[in-house]
């Protein structure tokens, strides 16, 4: 406490020093922070500018611990935004691309 108010460029920076000292979980705790401050509608021009940034770097660290699909839904706004290229992470691991059908969908149950 006491360093003022939280933004997402203070969570987003504290962040990266977490990931540079290996700490894979504050790392994603600060992120998913940092984008919560984004998405508010009182956040500032400059933290809502980070909001692709935070979505991008969240996605590595989710992919890292093999939490896909939660890497899918943190990487929809950035594959629905239109006039932006896809970053290529997105692209190679298919995180843009329709979910496919969960297996229990794909096949008829039996009643007993």
């Amino acid at each position: 406490g006491g360093n003022g108010p939280l933004t997402a460029q203070g969570l987003y920076q504290q962040a990266v020093r977490e990931s540079q000292a290996g700490d894979r979980a504050a790392t994603e705790r600060h992120l998913r922070m940092a984008l919560d401050l984004a998405a508010r509608t009182d956040a500032s021009p400059r933290d809502r500018a980070l909001d692709r940034r935070l979505r991008v770097d969240l996605v590595r660290v989710l992919l890292v611990r093999g939490a896909v699909e939660d890497a899918r839904v943190v990487a929809g706004t950035v594959c629905a935004a239109r006039g932006l290229e896809v970053p290529e992470l997105f692209a190679q691991r298919g995180l843009c691309d329709p979910a496919p059908a969960p297996l229990a969908d794909a096949v008829p149950s039996r009643a007993p």
